[in-house]
């Protein structure tokens, strides 16, 4: 084989390692890609895990608080009847006073 053709096949096979190499060094970096987007959603499912316990505890609270609240409306829409009943007459009660 004459010298050229020994010179041609080295950067070939060169090139050939190169480009393989880079090929491994990209599948690395992608799967350091994936990997650490997998942990960032295990760690976030985890703290939502941890999380929703306490959200849990703090939704209980605000159905009471709601709950509370509503007895508390219907008790004061209860006063306000008896002290104001001409307020909230039907038409029928209008019709039968006359």
């Amino acid at each position: 084989m004459p010298e050229k053709d020994l010179i041609a096949l080295g950067a070939f096979i060169l090139s050939l390692v190169l480009a393989l190499s880079a090929f491994i060094y990209w599948l690395i970096n992608v799967s350091y890609k994936i990997n650490r987007f997998i942990f960032e959603l295990k760690s976030g499912v985890d703290e939502m895990k941890e999380h929703s316990k306490q959200y849990d505890n703090y939704f209980r609270d605000l159905k009471q608080l709601i709950a509370i609240l509503n007895r508390r409306l219907d008790y004061l829409k209860h006063i306000i009847i008896l002290e104001y009943p001409q307020y909230f007459k039907k038409k029928n009660d209008d019709e039968t006073s006359d």
